[in-house]
C-alpha cells in the first residue's frame, strides 16, 4: 500500500497492501552477472535477427471455434514468491502501515491460536480489552457492568482457550493513565527548557530489544546504546498518546519529526504483558483479545521483547474472539438440537474466582487453584448509566480509553490545584490551517472535522481561581482528540507548541470503540449462508452508541495514590529511514547499508 493511497483515502480503515513495493525483499535472481561478464556483452558487436515469415494457420475444423496459435515464445519461468517478515515491514517506510495480511499469516490469526492450543507451553493468561467486552456485551446482549457475567465469560475462556487468569483490560488502562498523567506533568514543569517542535535532531535507529536500540550514525556506522542511559531518549511538549499503533507507525514513518513527542508510557495492552513477562515465578503466555487489527502489529514491535520473548505472545480482534466462540458453542452442541445463545450459556457455567488488585506487586504469582482466575481493579464504572444526559463530546472522549480526559483532570489537579473529579468538558472544535491562519471556509468539510475533533482547555480567571469557563488570556491547558485517519493527520500536521497534550486515534467515528476489529452483526440470506456486508452510517453511529452505554472504564480520582506504576514502564520509538525511490520503480536499501 503506497503512501499516495493511504492520504486518498484518508477517512477510512488502512486496508492491508496486496504485495510488497519494496525491492529489498525481491528475492536474487538465479541468473545473475558480475560486473565483468556485463562490460563484456556491452562490447560484443550487436547481431542483427533476420526476420523470418509465419505461415498463419487456417481453420479447418468446419466449426465456428478459433484456431489455437502457437505461442511465438515459451513462457518464462514463474517468479518466486515474495514474503517480508514483520521486522522487514518495521524497518520500511514504503508504506505507511505494515500490510495487515503479513501479521495474519505469521503470528496473530485463528489458525495461529489453534495450533498453539495444540502445543501449550506455560500458564496462559488473557487480557481483555474493555473496549472488546463492551463489543462484545452488546452483540451478545449481555450486561457488561454484572461482575458475574464477567467471570461466567472468563470460565469460558479457560474451556476454550484454556486461560487459568482473565486479566480485566482496565487493571492495566490505570496503570498507563497513571503513568502517562505523571510524565506529562513533569514536562510541563520543564516545557521552558525544551526544544521548539521538530528542532530536536533525531537518528535513525531501530530496536534491538526492550533494553536496547541501535543507531544509525551519519557516518554509516551503528551504535548499540541502553534506554536507560540513552541520552537521545528525549520527549517534548505537546505529547501524543502513543496507544495507537497506526498512529506511532504513521509517525515514525512519515512525520519523523514528531517522534520526541509521542508518550513514551507503554500502553495497557503491552504494559500487561511487561508486568507478567517480568515477573519471573511462572512462565505466562500472554494473550490479547483487542479492538484493532493494528494491536497486532504493536505486539509484534521488538521494543516489546522482553529475555528474547514477545511480551504479548497472540493477539486477536473482538470479531476473531466472537467467531470464536460462537463456532465452539456449535462444534459441542448435539446435532439433534439447537445451540444456545451464548447468554444461556454463560448462565450454566460457574463463576471464575475473584482478585482483586491495586498495584502490579499484588498480580498472582502462582495459576489459580480452582481453575481460573479473574483478575480487576476494584472500581470501574459503566458510562452508559447516568442520570444525566451527556454530550456527544464527552462521550468520544472516553471512547478510546479516556487517556485525555483523566490526564487532564490530573494536571488541572497536579499543576493549578483545580478539582475537575466529576466531569472535563469537552466541544467539538474545527481545526485550523497554521499557513493561513483562518478557519476551514468549506461549510460541509468543517461539519465533518467537528463530529471527529474535540477540545478541553483551562484557564485562569482575573481572581486567580482556573476554572473552563474562556477567557481572555491564553488557556493554561489545551487538550485535543482526534478520530479518524484524516482528522489526525490533520492535528499532526497543524500541532504546535500551543497545544500540550493529543490523543490521537486512527478508527473513525468514535476511535477504538469503532475499532476496525468490531464484532459487525451478521446478516442471514434466502439460502442460509451469513454474510456481513458494510455498514451504513446510520448503522454505525447506532451501533457505536450502544457500544459505548456498555463501556466500563476504571473510576480513580486525581487525588488517588499508590495506583501507579512504581518504576514506570516506558517504551521508544524510532525514526524509520525513508525509502529511496528511483524513477519509474522503487529501488529499496537495506537499513545497515545506508549511509547518511
Amino acid at each position: 500500500m503506497s503512501s499516495s493511497v493511504v492520504l486518498d483515502n484518508v477517512d477510512d480503515y488502512l486496508a492491508p497492501s496486496q504485495a510488497c513495493i519494496n525491492p529489498l525483499f525481491q528475492p536474487p535472481s538465479n541468473n545473475s552477472k558480475t560486473e565483468d561478464e556485463k562490460k563484456e556483452e556491452k562490447e560484443k558487436p550487436a547481431v542483427v535477427v533476420p526476420r523470418r515469415r509465419r505461415r498463419r494457420p487456417i481453420n479447418v475444423t468446419g466449426d465456428s471455434s478459433p484456431a489455437v496459435l502457437s505461442p511465438a515464445k515459451v513462457p518464462s519461468e514463474p517468479k518466486s514468491v515474495v514474503k517480508a517478515s514483520i521486522v522487514d515491514c518495521l524497518a520500511c517506510s514504503g508504506c505507511v502501515t505494515t500490510a495487515e495480511t503479513v501479521l495474519l499469516e505469521q503470528h496473530h490469526s485463528l489458525e495461529s491460536l489453534r495450533r498453539r492450543l495444540k502445543n501449550t507451553s506455560g500458564s496462559r493468561a488473557i487480557t481483555l480489552s474493555p473496549n472488546s467486552w463492551a463489543d462484545m456485551c452488546r452483540h451478545w446482549q449481555l450486561t457488561s457492568d454484572d461482575i458475574g457475567t464477567r467471570r461466567q465469560f472468563a470460565t469460558l475462556l479457560n474451556r476454550i482457550l484454556e486461560a487459568v487468569v482473565v486479566i480485566d483490560g482496565n487493571l492495566p488502562l490505570q496503570w498507563t493513565w497513571l503513568d502517562e498523567a505523571q510524565e506529562f506533568t513533569e514536562l510541563y514543569k520543564q516545557r521552558n527548557d525544551q526544544q521548539p517542535l521538530g528542532e530536536t535532531p533525531q537518528l535513525p535507529s531501530s530496536a534491538v530489544d526492550s533494553t536496547k536500540t541501535q543507531y544509525y550514525q551519519p557516518d554509516g556506522t551503528t551504535k548499540v546504546v541502553d534506554n536507560a542511559t540513552d541520552e537521545q531518549n528525549l520527549t517534548t511538549l505537546p505529547l501524543i498518546s502513543g496507544s495507537c499503533p497506526a498512529l506511532v507507525c504513521l509517525v515514525e514513518k512519515s512525520m519523523s519529526h514528531l517522534v520526541p513527542n509521542l508518550s513514551q508510557s507503554q500502553s495497557p495492552m503491552s504494559r500487561m504483558g511487561t508486568v507478567l513477562k517480568q515477573e519471573g515465578v511462572t512462565e505466562w503466555d500472554h494473550w490479547a483479545i483487542m479492538p484493532c487489527h493494528d494491536k497486532k502489529l504493536e505486539a509484534s514491535r521488538q521494543d516489546f521483547v522482553h529475555s528474547k520473548k514477545n511480551v504479548v505472545d497472540l493477539a486477536i480482534t473482538t470479531s476473531e474472539c466472537v467467531e470464536l466462540v460462537e463456532e465452539w458453542i456449535r462444534s459441542t452442541t448435539p446435532t439433534d438440537g439447537g445451540a444456545p445463545t451464548v447468554k444461556s450459556l454463560l448462565e450454566s457455567l460457574s463463576q471464575a474466582e475473584l482478585t482483586t488488585i491495586v498495584s502490579p506487586e499484588e498480580f498472582p504469582k502462582v495459576p489459580s487453584s480452582s481453575g481460573v482466575a479473574f483478575v480487576t481493579t476494584p472500581c470501574c464504572r459503566n458510562h452508559g448509566d447516568t442520570d444525566q444526559p451527556s454530550s456527544k463530546a464527552n462521550q468520544m472522549a472516553i471512547s478510546s480509553g479516556g487517556h485525555a480526559n483523566l490526564i487532564f483532570r490530573y494536571a488541572a489537579k497536579e499543576l493549578f490545584g483545580c478539582s475537575l473529579d466529576t466531569t472535563v468538558e469537552w466541544h467539538a472544535a474545527t481545526m485550523t490551517s497554521n499557513q493561513s491562519n483562518t478557519v476551514v471556509k468549506s461549510a460541509r468539510l468543517a461539519r465533518a472535522q467537528k463530529q471527529h475533533y474535540y477540545k478541553a482547555q483551562l484557564y485562569q480567571q482575573a481572581d486567580g481561581t482556573y476554572s473552563q469557563t474562556p477567557s481572555t488570556t491564553k488557556p493554561v491547558l489545551d487538550f485535543s482528540i482526534a478520530h479518524g485517519m484524516q482528522p489526525m493527520q490533520r492535528a499532526l500536521k497543524e500541532l504546535n507548541k500551543e497545544t500540550h497534550y493529543l490523543e490521537a486515534m486512527a478508527c473513525p467515528r468514535g476511535g477504538c470503540v469503532n475499532g476496525g476489529g468490531a464484532a459487525v452483526r451478521s446478516s442471514s440470506s434466502s439460502s442460509g449462508t451469513t454474510t456481513i456486508g458494510r455498514e451504513s452510517p446510520s448503522e454505525t453511529r447506532q451501533r457505536v452508541q450502544e457500544t459505548l452505554r456498555s463501556l466500563l472504564l476504571p473510576t480513580i480520582t486525581t487525588t488517588t495514590k499508590g495506583m501507579g506504576v512504581p518504576h514506570p514502564l516506558r517504551t521508544r520509538y524510532h525514526v524509520v529511514p525513508p525509502m529511496q525511490h528511483a524513477i519509474g520503480a522503487a529501488a529499496g536499501v537495506k537499513v545497515e547499508d545506508i549511509v547518511w
